[in-house]
């Protein structure tokens, strides 16, 4: 049940007996474009020490003045300006009994004409004693942004823009647009959001706006949806919703529309909190900072039931966040295989509200990150927002082939083999005899694993070493037909007493009925018993008590990172002519962790597995290389003060 305070009561009372029978709401789209001349378009403000930022601004309008350029007349705006208005949909609303009358659904002329004949009686909203007031929605957008708004059949609609590029106002326009065509009593829309924040201030921005209203009805931020301040109340009211709620903390947020809609406000934190029924049309904004795919699958499911919508605002993300957004719509929609997903890119520059100055000061603030002002300036995906490495793993550079000798530093272009001293360091005296590191993933299909070395320019600094994958193995069966295959017949047993193998720490637990046969073992245990050293990439810290020091899983995240980083600096490579499942595979590596799904899978088998070979050698190797993670701070509850 809808719970409101009882204020907020007596007010909706109040206004309701003040209210006109019959709302008339009338779509227009005021069509803007750029007016912004050369000059102004290469304005660069003067440097003034203690400038608050308005003497920029105030520059600006005498630059704008100078050049005959007036502010908009409909919203104020100087870069850009209105240059025509498209009327599109009415709908006649009884306010008692939340009936609508929608124009486009007349059959016959005498439809028409009685419909005129209420819609001619309208007055401004507020006025008193009138029997019809207008209700105006006009959507502010370019002439391209008007057809992504009417956009009414695509099943998921993603705009991927950049900061302050308007995708958040069109889609706001987008959603209220799939009200005035959908809406009646009882259909339910969602705001949603990665928090239940996020969900209340994309509420505040459609209905409410940001900032006040000067005299001449202009708003910094101004509502999507029309509003009216009322004389009686003293504060503005929604022209469309009832009742909307005065803060997130509300236990129930949800309101109602003039014609009986159910808005609520949701959030993806946790699956419970998107339990409802059939949703005719949902937004998502900032889904980027969702950890997962799990709201977004739930959501699309809401509005597949009946025929709805689910709109996105999000500026793209980077290799590890919004893997999810790349892999269930970008990705689908730019290949083709979704006919049901479409995604428009924006970029700060094409925001007509904002000046260009003011862009490119944006863009000059992020400095040479060419990656990052590729997401959060121009909107678009880099390869890096659904793969876990992108454009980090140069194949061309990093994955040469023909190398004569591999084996040898001076092929790569460096003076030292450190790889006896690393595999000292892992694996203690027993492994000083092993010439090679290695690494090993264990799955029934296949049995992967890899071969490489060290080299360095200083045997000394680890920061001029690098890690050279020069052979790949793979065997079918378990662990034990694994490292027979790999100590006996790979390479005619090449590798056999001469490799510190990092194993994936799963494989190193004991376990019972081995290759169904009584005892005890591990994977690791059977490359073991076969010369091989090995070790895990890293290990419990031990505890004062006992116990710890049990072989560990790097985390996902922070390996990927560390790998990213050794192929940002050139430190990575493969022997492109022997490595080639590998050359295959890093480019294909999704970003995030494995998901549950993928388990057992084609890419589970030819992709990831790979991908875990290379992060266990490169952490065992490299983790020093990575900021040691901050301890939480403890809080003691005496005197409720933090220590």
């Amino acid at each position: 049940m809808k719970q409101i305070s009882a204020a907020q009561e007596r007010e909706e009372l109040f206004a309701a007996l003040k209210s006109a029978s019959v709302l008339h709401i009338k779509v227009r789209f005021l069509i803007h474009e750029r007016q912004e001349t050369e000059a102004m378009r290469a304005f660069e403000p003067s440097a003034r020490e203690e400038d608050d930022g308005t003497g920029a601004v105030q520059e600006y309008e005498e630059l704008a003045a100078r050049e005959g350029v007036e502010p908009c007349p409909c919203c104020g705006n100087l870069p850009g300006r209105i240059v025509e208005v498209v009327d599109d949909v009415e709908v006649l609303i009884v306010v008692d009994s939340r009936q609508r009358w929608n124009r486009w659904e007349n059959l016959t002329a005498e439809d028409d004409a009685r419909f005129d004949a209420i819609a001619a009686k309208a007055q401004p909203y507020g006025t008193p004693m009138a029997e019809v007031w207008s209700v105006p929605i006009d959507f502010t957008c370019s002439r391209e942004a008007m057809a992504q708004i009417r956009d009414d059949a695509t099943r998921v609609v993603y705009w991927s823009g950049g900061w302050r590029s308007a995708k958040s106002h069109t889609a706001g326009q987008w959603w209220l647009y799939g009200w005035v065509l959908h809406g009646s009593r009882g259909e339910l829309f969602w705001l949603v959001g990665p928090e239940q924040r996020v969900a209340f201030r994309l509420m505040e921005r459609l209905f409410l706006g940001r900032g006040e209203t000067d005299a001449r009805g202009w708003q910094r931020g101004r509502s999507i949806a029309p509003k009216h301040f009322d004389p009686d109340l003293k504060r503005w009211r929604s022209c469309i919703a009832r009742s909307l709620p005065a803060h997130e903390k509300v236990q129930l947020l949800q309101f109602e529309m003039a014609d009986g809609s159910i808005v609520e406000m949701r959030h993806t934190k946790t699956v419970t909190a998107l339990e409802g029924d059939t949703v005719r049309r949902a937004l998502y904004d900032e889904a980027i900072r969702s950890k997962g795919p799990e709201g977004f699958e739930i959501l699309l499911g809401r509005v597949q039931q009946g025929g709805g919508q689910l709109g996105i605002a999000s500026i793209p993300g980077d290799a590890d966040t919004g893997w999810w957004l790349y892999e269930k719509v970008v990705q689908p929609a730019e290949s083709g295989q979704a006919q049901d997903r479409r995604v428009y890119v924006s970029s700060t520059y094409d925001n007509l509200w904002m000046p260009t100055w003011e862009a490119a000061a944006g863009e000059a603030s992020h400095g040479d990150d060419d990656e990052l002002v590729q997401r959060v300036v121009y909107g678009g995906w880099n390869k890096s927002g659904g793969t876990a490495y992108g454009g980090d793993w140069r194949p061309e550079v990093m994955a040469p082939m023909a190398i004569l000798d591999p084996t040898r530093p001076e092929s790569w272009g460096f003076s030292y083999d450190v790889t006896a001293q690393v595999a000292v360091a892992l694996g203690g005296p027993k492994a000083r005899d092993c010439e090679f590191l290695g690494s090993r993933d264990f799955n029934v299909i296949p049995q992967s694993g890899t071969c490489a070395k060290v080299f360095g320019h200083s045997p000394t600094d680890m920061k001029t070493w690098a890690l050279f994958f020069l052979d790949e193995h793979i065997a079918k069966g378990d662990a034990s037909r694994g490292a027979r295959d790999f100590t006996e017949r790979f390479r005619s047993g090449a590798y056999k007493g001469r490799i510190l193998l990092v194993c994936d720490p799963a494989g190193m637990f004991k376990r019972k009925g081995y290759e169904g046969r009584p005892g005890e073992g591990s994977d690791a245990y059977e490359f073991a018993a076969r010369g091989c050293i090995v070790v895990p990439p890293m290990r419990t810290p031990k505890r004062a008590g006992g116990g710890g020091d049990e072989p560990k899983h790097p985390g996902v995240t922070e390996s990927k990172k560390l790998v990213r980083k050794l192929m940002s600096e050139t430190r990575l490579f493969v022997d492109g002519q022997v490595c080639r499942n590998l050359v295959t595979a890093l480019p294909q590596v999704k970003a995030g962790a494995k998901r549950a799904k993928d388990a057992g899978t084609r890419y589970d088998r030819t992709i990831a597995c790979w991908d875990d070979n290379v992060r266990y050698l490169t952490w065992a190797v490299f983790s020093h290389e990575m900021p040691a993670p901050k301890k939480p701070k403890k809080i003691y509850r005496t005197n409720l003060r933090r220590v």
